[in-house]
């Protein structure tokens, strides 16, 4: 009997005569049909334990092995049940004596790793007798999902010390750990390793090298393993092209691009979007847009990753027009907007300036996310709509939704423009108490500025120094422009000198400030030595600039900037609003 008369047979059953959550369970596993099976009586909403009055040893007879009907319970857990029933189960191993079962122990851990149980996860890890290499690969693997890249080398280093020798498929998931923390020294060990077991002709492992190397600015390192290998995927290439445009190297992503096909690979649309997605992050919108009309040409069909980047694209250099047209595409292509297309979408229009749009298609979307509400409540504080914004958070809590850390950045950046400081503390505390969610940097960056924009700068500096961690300079720098704001001198100057002692301070901007500081309060001697201090150590200070969209092309204009084309005409527009507005003062 095929899988779908299984399915349709078992459904039948079911809705002629409701089964059990248990025996439901155990029907659908006998029939091996088990996620169809365990959906419906999830959807069931029925809350009898899955061990409830039934004797666990049903399950255990039949055809399948006991230690088989284990493992498949502990699948299907993910669909239907609770750690609990994870607990249950594993009560139940270790009174039949399955526990020595190295695989089934795997699959164990991995259902804790799912309900976010890491620390059981590693004491069932740490009690396995014998630990194989299948063994690590799981604890490396469930790790690498959760993002604990320092647990994978501490494995890795365990691994070594008991003798076990990384295969290609742990060295590949080690090396993305390596990517992900730029990790150089721990990638060469690794390299070599791969090397010394002559694993040098695996093509995933080798991209892994590739994408190590040019990730962490070794380009050269990388096109060399690039070149050494003989046969090269579209996904190799596609990496070695990603890693110049990570360095900002647009002409020779390009170049590769062209080899690439000279080679006879065509490029996929995963290729495309990531060339997209490159020029988008170096700020050339227009060269995206242009290699988004070359992938169509050369027969690839956009995905909605593809209208995702050219929409962050759009909403980034406010290209309303092009933001357009790109919807357009959407709904022409019949694209399903899902809730990521629909939080780009949101985002574009919120950031063009037409939020009434956005927060129809927000309200439109039949599946809201944190990422959609996060991009509407941003939206409403950049508008200055703070209160409007309190209030879509309260009905995103009453939707049960779990706001993250770009929720909050949201909500104190808004009440910080807004000069609601009581709201913004409340939001602060909520965040850390009611959501356990530790602040980062641009949390305490939004606190500060909200306290100095108030004028509690006394409090601000309080709240700095009450910091469980080391302070960035951009905590600092938003307390030193309150101080500019308020003039409070004698704050500015212990400010500036905790600024000017930081290590990555890499431009005069902050120097600039203090010097206005001590211009506007009529202190000219402090100000001469700051002046001199920014020419004698060189420091430059980044200079500000404009854009603005007209007739499909993004026009921006610096600080006496006169290599426009039509700068001459621009500045005797200039010159008459400024008399005009002169004479309506006068």
């Amino acid at each position: 009997m095929t899988l779908i008369c299984r399915e349709l047979l078992f459904k039948k059953i079911h809705a002629q005569r409701p089964l059990s959550r248990t025996d439901g369970l155990f029907a659908a596993m006998r029939c091996s049909i088990l996620p169809a099976g365990a959906a419906i009586f999830c959807r069931s909403g029925s809350k009898e334990p899955l061990f409830g009055r039934h004797p666990f040893r049903r399950l255990c007879g039949g055809s399948l092995g006991e230690s088989d009907l284990y493992s498949r319970l502990l699948l299907a857990l993910t669909h239907v049940g609770s750690y609990w029933e994870v607990k249950r189960i594993h009560g139940r191993m270790v009174t039949g004596n399955f526990m020595s079962k190295s695989v089934l122990v795997c699959r164990l851990i991995d259902r804790c790793f799912v309900f976010g149980e890491n620390g059981d996860a590693d004491k069932l890890f740490e009690q396995l007798w014998r630990r194989s290499l299948y063994c690590y690969n799981y604890m490396m693997k469930g790790y690498m999902d959760r993002k604990m890249y320092a647990e994978c080398f501490r494995l890795c280093q365990k691994m070594v010390s008991e003798g076990i020798l990384l295969d290609a498929h742990c060295s590949s998931l080690v090396l993305t750990a390596c990517v992900s923390l730029k990790d150089i020294g721990q990638g060469e060990a690794i390299h070599g390793h791969v090397l010394q077991r002559g694993f040098v002709s695996d093509c995933f492992l080798v991209t892994a090298l590739v994408d190590l190397y040019s990730k962490c600015g070794q380009v050269g390192d990388a096109r060399l393993l690039f070149d050494e290998m003989p046969l090269r995927d579209v996904f190799m290439w596609t990496v070695m092209i990603d890693g110049y445009l990570a360095n900002g190297m647009y002409k020779e992503a390009l170049a590769l691009l062209s080899g690439m096909e000279a080679e006879g690979i065509d490029a996929n649309v995963v290729t495309w979007n990531i060339l997209i997605g490159g020029f988008i992050r170096g700020g050339l919108i227009l060269d995206a847009t242009h290699h988004f009309r070359q992938m169509q040409t050369a027969g690839i069909i956009p995905d909605k990753v593809s209208m995702c980047l050219v929409l962050s694209g759009c909403a980034h250099s406010a290209m309303l027009k092009l933001g357009r047209e790109s919807h357009a595409f959407v709904l022409r292509k019949g694209l399903k907007v899902d809730q990521f297309l629909a939080s780009a979408l949101v985002d574009m229009y919120a950031k063009c300036g037409n939020l009434d749009l956005a927060y129809y298609l927000f309200d439109q979307a039949e599946v809201k996310d944190v990422g959609l509400w996060n991009a509407i409540l941003a939206g409403y504080g950049a508008h200055g709509k703070c209160k409007e914004a309190l209030e879509l958070f309260s009905r995103m809590q009453d939707s049960k939704i779990r706001p993250n850390q770009i929720t909050f950045a949201s909500l104190i950046s808004a009440c910080s423009h807004a000069g609601m400081v009581n709201e913004g503390c409340k939001c602060f505390n909520i965040m850390i108490h009611n959501y356990k969610i530790v602040p980062r940097m641009v949390h305490y960056v939004c606190m500060v500025d909200m306290l100095g924009r108030a004028g509690h700068l006394e409090e601000a500096h309080q709240f700095i120094n009450d910091m469980p961690v080391e302070p960035s300079k951009d905590v600092w720098g938003a307390l030193l422009g309150a101080c500019r704001v308020h003039q409070n001198v004698e704050l500015a100057k212990v400010v500036a000198h905790q600024i000017f002692s930081c290590e990555d301070v890499d431009d005069a901007g902050y120097h600039v400030m203090m010097s206005n500081i001590y211009a506007e309060t009529g202190k000219w001697e402090e100000m001469g030595k700051l002046r001199t201090q920014i020419r004698d150590e060189r420091l430059r200070k980044k200079t500000g600039y404009s854009s603005i969209e007209l007739e499909n092309r993004i026009h921006t204009f610096y600080m006496g900037d006169t290599t426009h084309l039509k700068s001459d005409q621009i500045y005797a527009v200039l010159r008459v609003l400024e008399t005009i507005y002169s004479l309506d003062t006068f």
